[in-house]
């Protein structure tokens, strides 16, 4: 079972990369939503994780 769980993982992780050294549309969605970047022209707002995470922690307790 852990192992046919790996060989899964491991086929996923390969598809992605295929993707990823293919397919120009989907390296410019992951360098957006991985490493922030925009295109030329657009306005970025970035907020710091953390709190965001707090403030979210903070209503959910409520």
């Amino acid at each position: 079972k852990e192992l046919e769980d790996l060989r899964i993982e491991v086929s996923k992780h390969r598809k992605f990369l295929d993707k990823l050294r293919t397919d120009p549309s989907y390296q410019d969605e992951i360098a957006r939503k991985e490493l922030g970047y925009g295109k030329e022209g657009e306005r970025l707002f970035r907020f710091p994780k953390e709190k965001i995470y707090e403030k979210n922690k903070g209503v959910q307790n409520k």
